[in-house]
């Protein structure tokens, strides 16, 4: 089968305020690559994902991993919005429902969930 398949995400972290663009940015990228750059959507639904609860970027991204996996397809994720590193390896993405302060089960965190998706 192959392909490229696209999951663009734009969030803003409501505990850290308006940032004012990645919506708009998560938008016009996902447009871009799906019109001009000849990849697919990762998602259910047309368009990008944008200000997903925790609960919903981590099925999301999860859904992505399973999809590429059964088409045989590159994955491409892109992620516009908050995100706060806490350690050295540590890298939280917030979703619109993240607090200031993130942990594992309040925010993505993106190195553990990309190791347990590719292992």
């Amino acid at each position: 089968m192959g392909g490229r398949l696209a999951l663009v995400v734009g969030s803003e972290c409501k505990a850290l305020g308006e940032l004012g663009f990645p919506l708009q940015l998560a938008t016009d990228l996902h447009s871009r690559l799906t019109t001009l750059g000849g990849w697919d959507s990762a998602r259910t639904v047309e368009g990008p994902l944008l200000n997903p609860t925790t609960r919903e970027l981590t099925a999301e991204i999860k859904a992505a991993f399973a999809l590429a996996a059964r088409s045989q397809a590159a994955l491409l994720i892109s992620f516009v919005g908050h995100g706060v590193a806490t350690g050295r390896d540590n890298f939280f993405l917030l979703a619109h429902d993240s607090p200031q302060h993130p942990e594992s089960d309040t925010a993505l965190h993106i190195i553990q969930v990309l190791s347990e998706q590719l292992g």
